[in-house]
C-alpha cells in the first residue's frame, strides 16, 4: 500500500514555503516544545485526505499531552513506591472494569483507524483515552480507593501501572521518545529491553464492557453536574446536601453504591 501524506499549510491556508517566510524552523520547533509533542501534533491534526493547516503554537497540543503522561507516570510510581509492601488484594469495583473495558475499546478504535489509514483519528482516540478516561477520572478513583484500602495501594497502584504501560505502548510510534523513558521507569527492565521491541497490547474483546462503560458515564454526569452547579453558585464549601433525581431504579441503585466516590470527586 500506498500512503499519501497530508500537506502542512499555515493558518492562511497556504503552503508553507520559505519565499513566503511562513515555514517553522523544525529544529527550533522541537528545541521548543520537544520533538515527541511536534510529532503527535502533526498526526493529530491531520484527517484523512485533507492538508494541515499548522502553526507553532499548535504544538502546545503536544506539548501539554507529553506534560500530562510524564506527570502522571511520576505519581504513580511515587505512590507504587509509597505503598511497597501492601499487596493484599482489593475486591474488583465498577471503575476496574470501566478502565479495562475502556482500555480494550480504545485498542480496537486505535486498530481500526490504522487499518483505515485514519492515523489522527488512531492519536485522538489514544488522546482521549489518556487524558479523560485515565488522568482526569481513572487517577481520581485511584487515589479514593488507596485511601480506603492502605492495605492494597501496592497492588492498586501496580494495576494502574499495567493500564499505563498498554496505553504508553500504543503511543510510542506517535511518540517514541516520552514513551520509551516513561516505559523505563515504571518497572525494572532488563538489559537492552526497549518499548519498540515489546509487545503490543491485545484486543481482549470479552473485557469490553458496555454496561461498565454506560454506569460511570452516568456517574461522571452526576459529579459534572454537582461540580458545575458548585462554580455557578460560587460555592466554596466542601461540605453540602445535593437531592439527585433519578427515574431509573437502576441509577437509583448505581449513585447509592458509588456515594463514596462522588462525595469525595465533588468536595
Amino acid at each position: 500500500d500506498v500512503h499519501f501524506h497530508n500537506i502542512p499549510r499555515d493558518v492562511k491556508g497556504r503552503k508553507h514555503s520559505k519565499s513566503l517566510g511562513n515555514s517553522p524552523e523544525v529544529i527550533v520547533v522541537m528545541n521548543k516544545y520537544g520533538t515527541d509533542a511536534l510529532r503527535f501534533t502533526l498526526v493529530y491534526l491531520a484527517p484523512q485526505g485533507t492538508d494541515v493547516i499548522f502553526s507553532e503554537e499548535m504544538c502546545e497540543i503536544g506539548r501539554n499531552f507529553a506534560n500530562k503522561l510524564w506527570n502522571a507516570a511520576r505519581f504513580l510510581i511515587m505512590k507504587k513506591e509509597q505503598s511497597e509492601g501492601k499487596t493484599k488484594s482489593a475486591k474488583p469495583d465498577l471503575f476496574d472494569s470501566w478502565i479495562k473495558s475502556r482500555l480494550n475499546s480504545t485498542i480496537s478504535e486505535f486498530t481500526n483507524a490504522l487499518n483505515s489509514y485514519k492515523i489522527n483519528e488512531a492519536s485522538k482516540a489514544l488522546y482521549d483515552f489518556i487524558w479523560r478516561d485515565y488522568c482526569d477520572w481513572y487517577i481520581e478513583i485511584l487515589k479514593i480507593k488507596a485511601n480506603e484500602h492502605p492495605e492494597s495501594a501496592e497492588k492498586i497502584f501496580g494495576d494502574a501501572i499495567d493500564i499505563f504501560e498498554d496505553a504508553i505502548k500504543l503511543l510510542n510510534p506517535v511518540m517514541p521518545f516520552i514513551t520509551e523513558e516513561l516505559w523505563q521507569g515504571i518497572k525494572e527492565r532488563k538489559e537492552n529491553d526497549s518499548i519498540t521491541i515489546s509487545e503490543m497490547p491485545v484486543l481482549n474483546e470479552s473485557l469490553i464492557s458496555p454496561d461498565s462503560e454506560k454506569s460511570v458515564s452516568v456517574i461522571q454526569d452526576v459529579i459534572t453536574a454537582i461540580r458545575n452547579l458548585k462554580t455557578e453558585l460560587k460555592y466554596a464549601g466542601t461540605k453540602g446536601n445535593v437531592e439527585i433525581n433519578a427515574a431509573d431504579s437502576g441509577d437509583v441503585k448505581l449513585i447509592k453504591d458509588n456515594l463514596h466516590y462522588i462525595t469525595k470527586l465533588t468536595k
